[in-house]
């Protein structure tokens, strides 16, 4: 008697189910059986297998229209709550809030993601969040090399001579001859022009590619050294293995005047080590 009153009520309930829109659910219910492997039940016939009980209630609740409903209220609950989540995530990098960062990481939060189409590492970097922007770094799914308007943070640190903040890139597997935008300027050529010879060695002798071009027309380091007179960035640049390319390749006058003007003879001996064809027609 138990079991042919739950029998009744599971009847009952599909009854309910169907009433409003019957002929089309049993259309909808030929193609969503056939995903299940089952067979579609007769009218009013009860199904003997337990699997396809389940399977045929569980397509009843699915077709129904409050079923969409629901999921359509959880779909843009879970979505308001993933926004808020972002803003919070990103208000903690603006405000320096380790702890809550790292609360958001453990979690699983992607150190490499954007807020408002900029990444995070350059968020923490322009609001001098550094303690953040180290933890950012430390991840080791982070990627030092995302860009932001065609540059990296690399480019961003070397135009503002930030030699910290460099060796925090370099340290975290930066690329420092990442090219930029359309220009494809280099970090260290955008360090030497804002005038600081030193820092463009050292991300120089960072990446170990001297005679590499820095700009989009194939000039190196050296052509911009050579083209300001800028004579002992010459010297360094040529006791690091500085060849310029064979279309720019210096006349055998530019190079005797480079070694009176420095008055060192060492610099010649150098240039002929390096590659340089001195006696080239300039």
């Amino acid at each position: 008697m138990v079991i042919q009153a739950g029998i009744q009520a599971y009847n009952g309930v599909l009854r309910f189910l169907e009433r409003p829109y019957e002929e089309s659910l049993r259309q909808r219910q030929y193609a969503l059986y056939g995903l299940f492997g089952e067979t579609v039940p007769k009218e009013n016939e009860f199904l003997p297998s337990l699997t396809g009980r389940v399977t045929h209630l569980m397509i009843s609740l699915l077709l129904h229209p409050a079923f969409f409903i629901l999921s359509s209220v959880v779909y843009y609950a879970m979505h308001h709550y993933a926004l808020d989540s972002g803003r919070q995530f990103c208000q903690a990098i603006e405000d320096g809030d380790k702890k809550q960062l790292d609360f958001f990481l453990k979690i699983g939060w992607n150190p490499n993601q954007q807020f408002q189409g900029k990444p995070l590492i350059f968020i923490a970097y322009e609001k001098k969040q550094m303690k953040v922007l180290k933890r950012l770094l430390q991840e080791e799914s982070c990627d030092p090399n995302l860009t932001w308007e065609g540059k990296t943070l690399y480019h961003l640190a070397a135009k503002n001579q930030d030699q910290s903040t460099i060796r925090l890139l370099s340290t975290s597997g930066a690329n420092p001859s990442a090219k930029r935008g359309t220009d494809h300027f280099t970090p260290a050529l955008l360090a030497y022009l804002e005038g600081n010879a030193d820092l463009a060695l050292e991300i120089i002798d960072q990446s170990h590619l001297v005679s590499s071009f820095v700009d989009r027309n194939k000039n190196t380091l050296l052509n911009y050294a050579w083209d300001k007179k800028d004579y002992p960035m010459v010297e360094k640049l040529i006791q690091r293995g500085a060849v310029p390319p064979s279309e720019k390749t210096l006349s055998h006058y530019e190079v005797m005047s480079l070694i009176y003007e420095r008055k060192k003879e060492l610099i010649g001996a150098q240039m002929v080590r390096a590659g340089w064809n001195v006696n080239a027609v300039g």
